[in-house]
Parts: C-alpha cells; structure tokens; sequence
C-alpha cells in the first residue's frame, strides 16, 4: 500500500485541480498590476503540464520516468509530457513561466547570474525566431532590448488555451 503522499504525486487529478484553482487565483488577479498574478498563471501551466505528466505514466506509457518531475522547469516538462512542439512565442512563454517558478517571482534575482543570463537569452531567442514586438518586462525592471513592456494575460473566453503575453497600452 501506498502512502497518502504518494498517492497525491501519482494522481492527475490532484495536479489538474491544482491548475484550475491557480488558473482561477490569476482570472481573479488579471489587470491588477501585481506579481501574484504572474505566478498563478504560472503555477496553472506547471500543474496542467504535470497533470498531463501524471495521467500518461498512470495508463503506461514511457516517459523516460517513473513519476512526476518535482521540477518548476516548464520547458522540460512539455517536453517530458510529449506535446506538441510549439511556435517560438508561445515557447517563449513557457521560458516565462520557468522563470516566474523558479525565481522572478520571488527573489529579486536569481541565485545563480547565470540563470537570469540563460532565461534573458531563451528569451531573445525565440522571440526573434518569431520576429515578435512582443516581450516580457525583464529581469530587475530591465525591458528586453528593442521591445516594450508587456504583461501575461488570458486569451479571450477560453480558459483552456495557455497564456498569452500582450502588450501595455
């Protein structure tokens, strides 16, 4: 038998909960201004992904792992939950969320300079494949280069798309 607490890593359920009560906390938050926000839409993309993670190991399938990745890495957990390849902006936005997961929605910093250097060009990166005006307001208050400020926000009326980065007017 297993534990309480093992039953809750393993369960789709739990993780797909999880990211509807994250995704209402960020409906409720949206156009306020703050950090909250950022991180609970954040947090409803990690939980949805895992839950995915969750309910392919539950039927069988090989994942290249035996649970759930206790990681806030979103990137790598799309790619550990086999979905679809994406577009470089919506790419950009799982970078956005990883950061908001594992530092900029926390500390003022990352602990490591490296891992804001790495973030900042991931998301260089793809922004330029989609030759996007669009971009996140960067690490310390800094505007990515040669793009305004934006903020993360919900597509129109469909609470199932992931998030959308548009910018300030």
């Amino acid at each position: 038998m297993i534990s309480i607490y093992e039953y809750r890593r393993r369960e789709p359920l739990y993780f797909q909960f999880g990211a509807a009560d994250a995704l209402l906390a960020a409906r409720l938050l949206e156009g306020s201004g703050l950090d909250a926000f950022l991180r609970e839409a954040s947090l409803s993309l990690e939980l949805i992904t895992k839950a995915v993670i969750a309910q392919r190991l539950q039927v069988g399938e090989n994942l290249g792992t035996s649970k759930v990745p206790v990681i806030h890495d979103v990137p790598k957990l799309w790619t550990y939950a086999r979905l679809p390849a994406l577009p470089p902006d919506d790419h950009a936005r799982l970078i956005q969320a990883r950061m908001y997961l594992q530092w900029a929605g926390r500390y003022p910093a990352p602990n490591k300079d490296e891992a804001g250097e790495r973030d900042v060009a991931d998301l260089l990166e793809h922004r330029v494949k989609a030759r996007s005006r669009l971009s996140w307001v960067g690490v310390q208050g800094r505007t990515v280069p040669g793009h305004g400020p934006a903020r993360l926000t919900w597509p129109d009326g469909d609470n199932r798309d992931m998030a959308k980065v548009v910018p300030l007017d």
